[in-house]
């Protein structure tokens, strides 16, 4: 499986060792075929009550299905009051929310957005 979650809590950088967030890696494809796998992680990471760090630094692929998933969990995140942090989202990843005109929904920092351009 190319996903993971990394259960491991970690502090966010320039944080102190007490602030853990949990971290989940996309891997390095976000498709169909990894959708289930993703949202069991992404639920677990809600479950926790800790800050989310979305790992998508190795993204190569992102197809429509992951993208809604991303979406919705980023909605329950919000509402249910819990932080999501986007770690070092790839230009493929930026495109694909900006073609989909999802990115506000999927609460990416604008500085990557426009660093991206």
């Amino acid at each position: 499986m190319i996903m993971q979650t990394d259960n491991e809590m970690r502090p966010e950088p320039g944080q102190p060792e007490s602030t853990r967030t949990v971290a989940v890696s996309c891997g390095e494809s976000l498709g169909i075929s990894t959708v289930h796998d993703l949202c069991d992680s992404l639920q677990q990471s809600l479950a926790s009550g800790l800050p989310i760090e979305i790992d998508a630094s190795a993204v190569e692929s992102a197809d429509a299905a992951a993208m809604q998933l991303l979406c919705a969990f980023a909605r329950e995140a919000t509402t249910s009051g819990c932080s999501i942090r986007w770690y070092r989202p790839t230009e493929v990843l930026i495109s694909t929310a900006k073609l989909l005109q999802v990115q506000n929904l999927l609460v990416l920092p604008n500085d990557e957005i426009t660093a991206k351009e």
